[in-house]
């Protein structure tokens, strides 16, 4: 199972992508009330051994050496990607993300329906 559900289409993942992507610009501006596991989601991130941090420009890096310069294009496959390194959180390495979907956290967590593909947002109640 993905971070977005079963079977879950390039289309369909792109468009659950581009919601999360609101939500988090909205919850910022303080337009909608922001989803109110957020934060317990990214205390369990932060504690995870799947989880690591980069800079925006790593991340980037990290994509590219792994053949990944369109995402839209390849949205599907960066779950088949090698996991990124292991680096502990700096004032440059400020983004979380997940060494097993590949997923930035801040944005993926901000949303009810994506999941943790290691199922560790199971235990909080929706």
């Amino acid at each position: 199972m993905g971070c977005c559900g079963d079977k879950t289409g390039k289309v369909r993942k792109l468009a659950e992508i581009g919601a999360s992507y609101v939500r988090l610009g909205t919850d910022a501006l303080r337009i909608t009330k922001p989803y109110k596991h957020t934060e317990e989601r990214l205390d369990i991130c932060r504690g995870c051994d799947d989880s690591t941090w980069m800079s925006l420009r790593e991340y980037e890096a990290y994509l590219v050496a792994n053949g990944i310069t369109e995402i839209i294009e390849n949205i599907d496959c960066l779950e088949k990607l090698p996991s990124p390194p292991k680096n502990p959180y700096s004032k440059k390495r400020r983004r979380l993300v997940c060494m097993l979907c590949k997923c930035l956290l801040r944005v993926k967590a901000g949303r009810g329906k994506n999941r943790c593909n290691a199922g560790k947002w199971d235990k909080l109640s929706e």
